[in-house]
């Protein structure tokens, strides 16, 4: 008997055929409710038109995982100067990705999940829900100099962050508070933890340099701003955004930035005691994923307490509830999980 191997140097090389968790998949229909995020119909848009769109499919874990490309994007190499994946090649990383967060998570309740590359002639911005993620046009004649689209190779890692989200932030979604805020404390988590993981998995499936260009970024963003107005925790952060953040204005950019490095950070904390930040997103999957249940800060923290057996919550409250410097100068290193097959260096 021939096993199914998944063959590539990256995260997780593993046998596909494995049973997910749970074993019994649910059927994908019940996955659209009210965490749907996007402009499109919900009902209607991870419908699939053969006749419009090339599609691949494969069975990891117990899930079908349906890539489709409309055929406006085949035989092409750019589109409006920007270069863009083969359908072939956008797949591949598509499987790939899904097989890295279904580790990082330890399994995925559903029996499909579909990656869809939607024409300039439809909807702008991208859908995001439990069971997919739909990318669509992302600016007009204003502002020729961004990627236009969702699928070209210039938006590093953007894919495989809103991949993430279908995970943590859809399926895994914390309490929200009285606040009438846009983010609050727990954003550190949901928008810091797609952003570290959407750069590893990039890294590990699509390019070597990904991970240090993107995670150097972040670390400039946030050097930027020591010693201005901006030099705030994240909770101070969140509460300058208030309601959304101010036109011109850098603040959600250095949230981002500051959650990325605090996921960094913890990540490496939990590597020198012998795990990794996996432990994390695979508590949250078990205990709030599979019983639609709701996450609060506390429950990071109590989840950190006991897989460790050591106390973080003074760790936690130096980085996300005062503006303490970040221990970095220049380089992250690519800390290697334990579900992971290779590395990047």
């Amino acid at each position: 008997m021939l096993i199914n191997y998944f063959q590539f140097t990256g995260y997780a090389c593993d046998d596909l055929s494995l049973p997910g968790n749970p074993s019994t998949t649910i059927d994908w229909h019940e996955g659209l409710d009210d965490s749907f995020q996007g402009p499109d119909n919900p009902n209607t848009v991870f419908e699939i038109d053969e006749n419009a769109y090339v599609t691949f499919s494969k069975i990891i874990h117990g899930t079908k995982v349906l890539v489709a490309v409309h055929k406006d994007f085949v035989g092409k190499s750019e589109i409006k100067g920007f270069k863009i994946p083969t359908p072939e090649e956008f797949s591949e990383r598509i499987f790939k990705t899904f097989n890295h967060h279904w580790h990082v998570f330890g399994g995925y309740p559903y029996d499909r999940y579909t990656v869809k590359i939607k024409p300039f002639s439809e909807s702008s911005g991208f859908s995001l829900s439990k069971i997919g993620v739909a990318f669509g046009k992302t600016t007009d004649e204003n502002t020729p100099n961004f990627p236009p689209h969702g699928y070209v190779e210039a938006l590093e890692g953007f894919v495989q962050h809103e991949m993430f989200h279908s995970w943590l932030g859809k399926l895994i979604q914390y309490e929200p508070n009285e606040s009438g805020n846009l983010f609050q404390l727990e954003t550190w988590v949901v928008e810091g933890g797609a952003s570290y993981y959407g750069d590893r998995s990039a890294s590990l499936i699509i390019r070597k340099s990904i991970y240090r260009k993107l995670m150097r970024q972040k670390l400039n963003s946030y050097k930027k701003a020591l010693n201005t107005s901006l030099d705030l925790s994240v909770q101070a952060l969140v509460e300058k955004i208030g309601p959304g953040p101010p036109a011109n204005d850098n603040t959600q950019t250095l949230l981002y930035a500051r959650s990325t490095i605090v996921n960094y950070l913890l990540d490496e904390e939990l590597t020198k005691l012998g795990f990794d930040l996996d432990i994390l997103m695979k508590r949250l999957y078990e205990d709030f994923g599979l019983t639609n249940k709701k996450w609060t800060q506390n429950d990071i923290v109590q989840i950190l307490n006991n897989e460790t057996n050591k106390d973080f919550s003074k760790f936690l409250n130096k980085y996300l509830l005062t503006n303490s410097k970040f221990p970095i100068k220049r380089n992250f290193k690519f800390l290697k999980h334990a579900a992971q097959c290779s590395t990047i260096d």
